[in-house]
């Protein structure tokens, strides 16, 4: 009874850390066209990555698609020439 136990609250910790994980995962959009991706991840460390804003020697801001294990970053993803816009998909509100 206990090894059924067990492997029921394995089965349950890994099902929530599951939909916790998409529940917070980035989702960039093209504002004209419409297309979107989601799930970016890191190489090195496999960590979903996080949308900032870095500020360049001109004053100017760009997005940016960051580790949040400090591995590194990468420019946001583009479309139609222009920088996708990110927000953070809720599915629990679905």
């Amino acid at each position: 009874m206990n090894k059924i136990i067990t492997k029921l609250r394995k089965f349950i910790l890994r099902y929530l850390i599951i939909k916790i994980r998409n529940r917070i995962m980035a989702e960039f959009t093209c504002e004209h066209c419409g297309m979107g991706v989601t799930g970016l991840t890191c190489a090195k460390c496999s960590a979903e990555l996080v949308h900032d804003h870095i500020t360049k020697d001109d004053g100017t801001q760009v997005g940016v698609a960051k580790c949040p294990n400090g591995c590194g970053m990468i420019k946001s993803p583009m479309c139609c020439g222009n920088d996708m816009s990110c927000s953070t998909s809720d599915s629990a509100s679905e």
